[in-house]
């Protein structure tokens, strides 16, 4: 998010009051912050649709200006003058006059207001012909082309042939892998078969075998089920078949932790936002991501170029 300083520095260089020093490190800024050129071109684009908008009321001001059909009226450069000799006919006549003015034009204010909208709206959509819309964003990511199937939290599951996780495999389990020490195959609140499901389940994430890996998960975990990464492989098999919005809730359960998963949580959860429309709430997740310069920014970073305004 840019600060007042940065939109007083944009309205100095469209304006022509920075000096020469300032316009060049205006123009630097702008060939190496993405963000603000585009912060920039939004607001050229805005001024554009406001002159455009004051050429419409200026039209519109003539129009209003000139003489209704009834009343023989002289319009000049300098406005209009009536043209009437008897000051109490000339009373009279613009009292008709103004009656008329406050049919014809009693709606003016609102048909000024939707004209800016109107022509600010055109514009925009205009100006970003190559960004992509929600539907076209969370296909791409579902294909695997934005993401969808990272993880990003050292996930790559290596069990034995029974399932049960060997001695150096890493921690994002956790307090799972604990469990799986010294040859336990399982998390006492699993059977044994229920565990072996739930390692196939998870493969099945990796292979992208979302469906079946969704029937898995929603047969086997247990409904008070609170380990962060079960649940997020669970979430990311929904996002991935239609089940967005229960995606969603499961994901903002889980945002805002501070483990080996966040960057996962905070990416995945964004796409489900662009899904449902929260376009905000995922342009801020999205923005978190590509900072934090994880294993998703680069996705991250190529999203939010191509996600639209509005």
């Amino acid at each position: 998010m840019h600060t007042d300083k940065d939109l007083d520095f944009i309205d100095g260089y469209l304006e022509g009051t920075l000096s020469e020093e300032q316009r060049a490190a205006f123009e630097a800024r702008i060939s190496e912050d993405t963000e603000f050129n585009e912060t920039y071109e939004f607001i050229l684009s805005v001024r554009e649709a406001s002159k455009i908008a004051d050429e419409v009321r200026r039209i519109k001001d003539m129009l209003r200006a000139e003489p209704l059909g009834e009343f023989n009226a002289n319009t000049t450069s300098e406005g209009k003058t009536i043209s009437i000799a008897n000051e109490s006919e000339k009373a009279t006549l613009e009292y008709r006059e103004s009656i008329e003015k406050t049919k014809s034009f009693s709606l003016w204010p609102y048909v000024k207001y939707a004209s800016i909208a109107a022509t600010i709206a055109v514009i925009l959509f205009i100006w970003q012909p190559t960004r992509s819309t929600n539907e076209e964003i969370f296909a791409s990511y579902t294909s695997g082309d934005l993401g969808g199937h990272k993880l990003a939290m050292r996930e790559s599951v290596n069990y034995s042939k029974d399932y049960s996780y060997r001695e150096n495999d890493y921690d994002g389990l956790n307090p799972i892998k604990d469990n799986l020490r010294g040859g336990e195959s399982k998390p006492e609140d699993y059977t044994h078969d229920e565990w072996q499901e739930v390692m196939r389940a998870i493969e099945m994430i990796h292979t992208h075998e979302y469906s079946k890996a969704k029937k898995i998960f929603s047969s086997i975990l247990k409904p008070n089920e609170s380990n962060t990464q079960l649940l997020l492989y669970y979430a990311i098999a929904r996002l991935h078949t239609n089940e967005v919005e229960k995606a969603v809730l499961t994901l903002e359960h889980l945002k805002g932790g501070t483990g080996s998963s966040s960057e996962s949580i905070d990416f995945h959860l964004a796409m489900g936002y662009i899904k449902i429309g929260r376009v905000r709430d995922a342009r801020a997740l999205l923005k978190k991501v590509r900072d934090n310069e994880g294993e998703l920014s680069e996705e991250a970073s190529t999203i939010l170029k191509s996600m639209r305004w509005f």
